[in-house]
């Protein structure tokens, strides 16, 4: 019996490891391509507030749950502290004008923006290829954020693509620049 050899393919290479820094956690937390959404609530005077995130994941189905990572400072986690509710808009392609509008601080972020208002106060920007209503369910500190879990109460969904980020910029589903 003859042996026959098989030909392999290389090991694929993986990239060198270094020890982790600030500027080296940031960088390779660009890589993960994620959707854009702003999480909104009512505000503390009244009006709404809200802010640009890619930090929102589903965490389970039973109980319908996703959560949101906000800076300790954030005057949106203050307000989904008080109000208990918050909405997780996930924008469009179409709208990363929104997405810059509510990445900034300060008031009258709504004030170009088409939304509705719950009865509870809370902001829901049209557009958006989904619309996610949560209960606050629990708030878990963790380093410089808090973890905000939240149980979904009403959600909605539109056709299109999301907008997407990665690599510090925006881009589009199928959009070359998401390959390196």
């Amino acid at each position: 019996m003859r042996a026959i050899q098989i030909e392999r393919e290389p090991e694929p290479s993986i990239g060198e490891l270094h020890p982790a820094d600030p500027d080296l956690f940031r960088e390779a937390s660009s890589r993960f391509a994620s959707s854009v959404a702003v999480v909104t609530t009512a505000g503390m005077d009244g009006d709404g507030c809200g802010l640009t995130m890619t930090a929102v994941v589903p965490v389970s189905i039973s109980p319908m749950q996703y959560l949101a990572c906000l800076g300790h400072e954030s005057a949106t986690l203050a307000a989904i502290r008080k109000h208990k509710v918050f909405c997780i808009n996930v924008l469009s392609a179409s709208q990363a004008e929104i997405s810059n509008r509510f990445a900034g601080k300060g008031r009258g972020k709504f004030e170009t923006v088409e939304h509705v208002v719950t009865s509870r106060g809370v902001p829901v920007i049209a557009g958006a290829v989904a619309n996610i209503l949560c209960d606050v369910a629990e708030i878990v500190p963790s380093g410089d954020h808090d973890i905000v879990i939240g149980t979904v109460t009403h959600a909605a969904h539109t056709p299109g693509d999301p907008l997407v980020y990665f690599a510090k910029r925006y881009a589009r589903l199928g959009d070359d620049r998401l390959r390196d």
